[in-house]
């Protein structure tokens, strides 16, 4: 539970963590609290001090503790317009639910559509579930690129959140991804382990190519098929560097 207070300045409010936000990242609990606040303006304004934790300036990966005291500025007034989501989109999310409790919610994200909001992309699954399901505090448990496709976990409140992420970091829960590459897979290669590195392209995308100054990359090919023009693999990322399976 989050308990607030307002300061002299009325829209400049302060913030009580409490036992739901133990371990939340200061941002994450920033883009859930500003949500239509762009996230470039809040990690601006966090670097700039606006935003304080104890009265001391923070990094955004502070992870917050019950009882910290968390300054917002007024930052309210500076959002843009909520975005419109059109019935389609609600319709397909709700389509694609494989599986439903009241910890958590399974979906086959359809390839295309992105998980969250960003630069050029005015909503993703996450925005789109939350209205369908506007009785939880939906939060996304992983993420998918924007043009894979797969199963999804959304879980309904921080405690499911916290423990499914911990079975992913302790390999209880195993995320496994399907590919299809161009021609016939040499049996014999059944790891990868090259170093990865960004580059920014003019137009602003993200490129990953290896380099040997990169950071390493792990991928296990689990198992493979192929009908003499393309081969099917089964592969789990050991790392998780980004585009590691398209590289």
């Amino acid at each position: 539970m989050i308990s607030f207070s307002q300061e002299n300045k009325p829209s400049v409010q302060t913030f009580e963590a409490g036992a739901d936000q133990l371990g939340q990242r200061l941002d994450n609990f920033l883009f859930k609290l500003l949500k239509q606040v762009p996230r470039t303006r809040i990690y601006r304004i966090i670097r700039k001090g606006e935003v304080r934790v104890n009265k001391k300036r923070i990094k955004p990966d502070y992870k917050l503790q019950p009882g910290d005291l968390i300054r917002v500025p007024p930052v309210y007034n500076e959002s843009p317009e909520v975005p419109v989501i059109s019935d389609k989109w609600l319709k397909l999310l709700e389509s694609s639910i494989l599986f439903e409790s009241r910890h958590l919610i399974v979906i086959d994200k359809p390839a295309g559509v992105a998980v969250h909001s960003g630069s050029g992309v005015p909503f993703g699954v996450i925005d789109i579930v939350r209205l369908l399901r506007p009785d939880s505090e939906m939060e996304l448990v992983h993420r998918l690129d924007r043009d894979t496709s797969g199963c999804l976990l959304l879980a309904r409140h921080r405690q499911s959140l916290l423990s499914l992420q911990q079975n992913i970091k302790n390999n209880a829960l195993v995320k496994i991804y399907t590919a299809i590459v161009k021609g016939v897979w040499n049996k014999d290669c059944r790891e990868i382990t090259h170093r990865l590195k960004k580059m920014q392209m003019p137009n602003g995308e993200r490129r990953m190519y290896v380099d040997a100054d990169g950071q390493q990359a792990h991928t296990l090919i689990l198992d493979q098929s192929s009908n003499g023009q393309c081969s099917r693999l089964g592969i789990q990322l050991l790392s998780g560097r980004t585009h590691q399976i398209r590289v």
